[in-house]
């Protein structure tokens, strides 16, 4: 009877220590529509899109602005040097943007191209490098009338 209380007794401190005296496991935030990153890690970045998701864009007239926001965690302090990528054929965006170290956004115009029908859609592919990550977000939008 002794040597199955005294099992019992471990069994229990065992339990007691690995479910208080154990940290909990690190959560990361996972992308949505229009950001992608993990917040809580020092060195990491958060990337988002503003609008990025039904984007419209009209053809011949005045481009549509977009702002690329970074946040950045409590040790990372570079600059973020953004790459764009879009349907070349549909609409044009520049190549590279770049946020400041001391910046939070950066804004880009997109303009239709000459040769997209109205109402092609379209997606641009928004990606930065910070450190040791890379992060991408897609733009979905369409060529619209003017």
């Amino acid at each position: 009877m002794k040597r199955l209380t005294i099992v019992a007794m471990m069994l229990f401190a065992l339990v007691a220590v690995s479910t208080t005296g154990c940290p909990s496991p690190k959560k990361t935030e996972a992308g949505t529509a229009g950001t992608a990153g993990a917040g809580s890690d020092a060195k990491d970045f958060k990337l988002a899109v503003d609008p990025a998701k039904d984007v419209e864009v009209k053809k011949g007239t005045k481009s549509t602005k977009v702002t690329v926001s970074v946040t950045r965690g409590a040790e990372f302090k570079e600059a973020v040097t953004v790459t764009l990528k879009s349907d070349k054929d549909k609409v044009k965006v520049p190549d590279k943007l770049t946020i400041g170290a001391d910046a939070k956004s950066e804004s880009f115009n997109i303009d239709a191209t000459d040769g997209p029908d109205v109402d092609s859609t379209f997606t641009i592919t928004v990606s930065a490098k910070g450190g040791d990550k890379t992060h991408s977000v897609d733009i979905k939008g369409k060529v619209t009338a003017p």
